[in-house]
Protein backbone atom coordinates (compact mmCIF):
# COMPACT_ATOMS: atom_id res chain seq x y z
CA UNK A 1 0.00 0.00 0.00
CA UNK A 2 1.09 3.45 -0.83
CA UNK A 3 1.67 5.75 1.97
CA UNK A 4 -0.48 8.81 1.91
CA UNK A 5 0.95 12.15 2.88
CA UNK A 6 -1.11 14.77 4.40
CA UNK A 7 -1.28 18.25 2.91
CA UNK A 8 0.54 19.62 5.97
CA UNK A 9 3.45 17.21 5.41
CA UNK A 10 3.62 18.23 1.76
CA UNK A 11 3.75 21.92 2.73
CA UNK A 12 6.58 21.25 5.18
CA UNK A 13 8.47 19.30 2.56
CA UNK A 14 8.01 22.05 -0.03
CA UNK A 15 9.09 24.70 2.48
CA UNK A 16 12.18 22.68 3.39
CA UNK A 17 13.00 22.21 -0.30
CA UNK A 18 12.54 25.92 -0.96
CA UNK A 19 14.87 26.80 1.92
CA UNK A 20 17.44 24.21 0.81
CA UNK A 21 17.25 25.34 -2.81
CA UNK A 22 17.46 29.00 -1.75
CA UNK A 23 20.62 28.23 0.24
CA UNK A 24 22.04 26.21 -2.64
CA UNK A 25 21.26 29.05 -5.04
CA UNK A 26 23.02 31.53 -2.76
CA UNK A 27 26.06 29.24 -2.46
CA UNK A 28 26.21 28.81 -6.23
CA UNK A 29 25.93 32.56 -6.82
CA UNK A 30 28.79 33.20 -4.38
CA UNK A 31 30.94 30.58 -6.11
CA UNK A 32 30.11 32.02 -9.52
CA UNK A 33 30.98 35.53 -8.29
CA UNK A 34 34.29 34.25 -6.94
CA UNK A 35 35.12 32.52 -10.21
CA UNK A 36 34.17 35.64 -12.18
CA UNK A 37 36.44 37.79 -10.00
CA UNK A 38 39.38 35.39 -10.46
CA UNK A 39 38.79 35.24 -14.21
CA UNK A 40 38.54 39.02 -14.41
CA UNK A 41 41.83 39.35 -12.52
CA UNK A 42 43.54 36.83 -14.82
CA UNK A 43 42.13 38.51 -17.91
CA UNK A 44 43.29 41.93 -16.69
CA UNK A 45 46.80 40.59 -16.09
CA UNK A 46 46.89 39.06 -19.58
CA UNK A 47 45.56 42.25 -21.14
CA UNK A 48 48.11 44.32 -19.23
CA UNK A 49 50.91 42.01 -20.38
CA UNK A 50 49.71 42.10 -23.98
CA UNK A 51 49.35 45.88 -23.84
CA UNK A 52 52.86 46.30 -22.44
CA UNK A 53 54.28 43.95 -25.07
CA UNK A 54 52.51 45.80 -27.87
CA UNK A 55 53.69 49.14 -26.47
CA UNK A 56 57.31 47.94 -26.47
CA UNK A 57 56.88 46.61 -30.02
CA UNK A 58 55.47 49.92 -31.26
CA UNK A 59 58.14 51.92 -29.40
CA UNK A 60 60.95 49.90 -30.97
CA UNK A 61 59.53 50.41 -34.46
CA UNK A 62 59.00 54.11 -33.81
CA UNK A 63 62.65 54.43 -32.76
CA UNK A 64 63.71 52.83 -36.05
CA UNK A 65 61.46 55.16 -37.99
CA UNK A 66 62.85 58.16 -36.08
CA UNK A 67 66.39 57.06 -36.94
CA UNK A 68 65.44 56.79 -40.61
CA UNK A 69 63.93 60.27 -40.56
CA UNK A 70 67.07 61.63 -38.92
CA UNK A 71 69.19 60.11 -41.70
CA UNK A 72 66.88 61.59 -44.34
CA UNK A 73 67.03 64.98 -42.59
CA UNK A 74 70.84 64.86 -42.62
CA UNK A 75 70.78 64.02 -46.33
CA UNK A 76 68.43 66.92 -47.03
CA UNK A 77 70.68 69.23 -45.01
CA UNK A 78 73.65 68.19 -47.17
CA UNK A 79 71.64 68.67 -50.36
CA UNK A 80 70.37 72.04 -49.15
CA UNK A 81 73.90 73.18 -48.29
CA UNK A 82 75.17 72.03 -51.68
CA UNK A 83 72.29 73.75 -53.48
CA UNK A 84 72.99 76.98 -51.57
CA UNK A 85 76.66 76.80 -52.50
CA UNK A 86 75.77 76.18 -56.15
CA UNK A 87 73.24 79.01 -56.13
CA UNK A 88 75.74 81.42 -54.57
CA UNK A 89 78.32 80.40 -57.19
CA UNK A 90 75.83 80.97 -60.00
CA UNK A 91 74.86 84.37 -58.61
CA UNK A 92 78.52 85.40 -58.43
CA UNK A 93 79.14 84.17 -61.99
CA UNK A 94 76.08 86.04 -63.28
CA UNK A 95 77.15 89.21 -61.48
CA UNK A 96 80.67 88.97 -62.97
CA UNK A 97 79.22 88.43 -66.44
CA UNK A 98 76.85 91.35 -65.93
CA UNK A 99 79.81 93.50 -64.87
CA UNK A 100 81.70 92.48 -67.97
CA UNK A 101 78.70 93.23 -70.15
CA UNK A 102 78.30 96.59 -68.40
CA UNK A 103 81.97 97.38 -69.22
CA UNK A 104 81.44 96.39 -72.86
CA UNK A 105 78.32 98.53 -73.08
CA UNK A 106 80.13 101.49 -71.52
CA UNK A 107 83.03 100.93 -73.96
CA UNK A 108 80.63 100.81 -76.92
CA UNK A 109 78.91 103.98 -75.70
CA UNK A 110 82.27 105.73 -75.56
CA UNK A 111 83.08 104.59 -79.10
CA UNK A 112 79.68 105.78 -80.34
CA UNK A 113 80.16 109.12 -78.62
CA UNK A 114 83.65 109.44 -80.14
CA UNK A 115 82.41 108.51 -83.59
CA UNK A 116 79.50 110.92 -83.32
CA UNK A 117 81.87 113.71 -82.27
CA UNK A 118 84.06 113.04 -85.35
CA UNK A 119 81.22 113.25 -87.78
Amino acid sequence: MAKRTTPQTQVLTLDILRVELGGLKKDLEEKIDGVEKRLDAKIEVKIDDATQSFKEYVDSHMKRIDMRFERVDRRFDKIEKQAKTNRDGLVDMIQRQAGEYRKRIDNHEQRITTLEARS
